[in-house]
């Protein structure tokens, strides 16, 4: 049994923002390694906005899905605690390493 179009399209686009996201991660990694020493005294602030930008993203999309009725599978929601947890771990150790 084939897929419906609009299925096959919306798997495709899935596919490709996920490669968007590894393509920016690993762009921007790079950056952080070729501007290590330079950017030095506010990697903290970088940090914490990019920290509070993915925090508003993961929390609307999973809100946005929520309300159409999706409920994402067991690995889906691990992965959406873990990375609080994550979070939650370098929030601790940067207020640590700034006291």
């Amino acid at each position: 049994m084939s897929q419906e179009p609009h299925q096959r399209t919306e798997q495709a686009r899935s596919a490709l923002a996920t490669l968007s996201v590894v393509g920016a991660a690993l762009a921007g990694a790079a950056v952080g390694v070729l501007l290590a020493l330079p950017l030095r005294s506010i990697a903290w602030p970088l940090l914490a906005i990019g920290l509070i930008a993915h925090l508003f993203a993961m929390v609307g999309t999973r809100r946005l899905l929520a309300a159409g009725g999706y409920e994402p599978p067991w690995w889906q929601r691990a992965g959406y605690w873990l990375c609080w947890v994550a979070i939650a771990a370098i929030a601790i150790i940067a207020a640590m390493r700034l006291a």
